[in-house]
């Protein structure tokens, strides 16, 4: 009896050093597409959907740093590579204010408040918003880009907010090949 209560006590003392904050969110869509002037041989509307799952840890120091991460799973019907897709991570430590993102990161436009982040409707964009050639948290393998890295530093206090962010879609290149380029 002794060795069992020694053993919860050990346990629940362990539990409050090493627990963080898991939470599981995501969305599901579906709606019709449809193109007014299609390439040949594609039909004028098609049905699409989509799922979304996003696995979000965060774990609080005593000090009261942020530190977590974010992994997503997608599914798209007609998606090349077809089934569900699991994102690259995202890592970041957060405290008063200042943000530092590595990985999958969220980039200085993507996380521009009611621009692109809303992810309103049934493209994840806002009204308006037509540019999507940027990069931004991407849910994918990335098959032809694996060794894809960015940072991103942010701060908010009161009204300012101010990003910057740094994406290279390969890493180990010295060089980018030609049409492909690093965001900052």
């Amino acid at each position: 009896m002794k060795k069992i209560l020694l053993a919860t006590t050990l346990l629940a003392g362990f539990a409050g050093a090493a627990s963080a904050d898991v939470s599981l969110s995501g969305y599901g869509r579906f709606g019709m597409v449809y193109f007014n002037n299609p390439p040949a041989g594609i039909r004028k509307a098609m049905l699409d959907t989509r799922v979304r799952i996003n696995l979000d840890g965060k774990m609080t120091t005593d000090g009261g740093v942020n530190f977590g991460g974010r992994i997503r799973m997608q599914s798209d019907n007609g998606s090349a590579a077809g089934g569900a897709k699991l994102s690259s991570a995202l890592l970041f430590a957060e405290s008063n204010g200042l943000r530092l993102e590595v990985g999958n990161v969220n980039t200085a436009f993507d996380s521009a408040a009611l621009f692109y982040n809303s992810e309103m409707g049934f493209e994840d964009s806002s009204v308006g918003e037509g540019d999507y050639g940027f990069y931004s948290f991407a849910t994918g393998p990335y098959a032809a880009t694996p060794n894809r890295m960015g940072i991103f530093l942010g701060y908010s206090a009161g009204a300012l907010n101010a990003r910057i962010s740094y994406v290279t879609p390969d890493q180990t290149l010295s060089h980018q090949p030609a049409g492909v380029a690093n965001e900052i």
